[in-house]
């Protein structure tokens, strides 16, 4: 869980876009079915190798036994996927990003910047489907040896751009009044 500070507020949370997970899955269900297609063309066919020719056939039992263990990791992989899809994401508040990356099962990483250290916004949308659908990639630059901030496939990035870039500015005048008692 996320400690926000008591005077912070949530404006968004962003997540990539759903095509990416899509994407991603598509692939496993291509993998999934993968085997049992293969079986389906080869079952009975004779095969000639050189001089000798043999008969594909698959003992029944066998299988069900490699098409159930080929299906449980590919299901393992899609829900390492859809996990890895859920907890990555960027939490927008009015005084800080919270980047949240998530690596494997049991391994996270949570980085936060606060909104008087970006620098530089940038985004980057290549292919006619990013352009379509209107997600790519957002460059977040902040001051200091800090690293940059990246967020891949996020939906929406010239309105999040604009959200951050204006809670930026509204931060830095708050603390500039704060500053000179204005």
């Amino acid at each position: 869980m996320i400690a926000l500070r008591d005077d912070e507020t949530i404006k968004k949370v962003v997540r990539r876009h759903w095509f990416i997970l899509l994407g991603r899955t598509f692939g496993l269900l291509i993998l999934l079915a993968a085997p049992f297609v293969l079986y389906g063309f080869t079952y009975g066919k004779e095969v000639t190798l050189g001089l000798t020719s043999f008969t594909i056939s698959i003992e029944p039992s066998l299988l069900v036994f490699f098409g159930s263990l080929w299906a449980l990791i590919i299901w393992l992989r899609f829900f390492h996927t859809w996990t890895d899809h859920y907890l990555d994401g960027w939490i927008v508040t009015d005084k800080r990003i919270i980047d949240i990356e998530q690596f494997g099962f049991f391994s996270r990483q949570v980085s936060s910047f606060r909104m008087e250290r970006i620098q530089d916004i940038t985004i980057d949308i290549h292919g006619i489907i990013p352009t379509l659908l209107d997600f790519g990639d957002i460059h977040v630059q902040t001051a200091g040896d800090s690293q940059e901030f990246v967020m891949k496939g996020a939906p929406n990035p010239r309105r999040l751009k604009e959200l951050i870039l204006k809670e930026s500015d509204k931060y830095v005048d708050m603390n500039q009044k704060a500053k000179f008692g204005i």
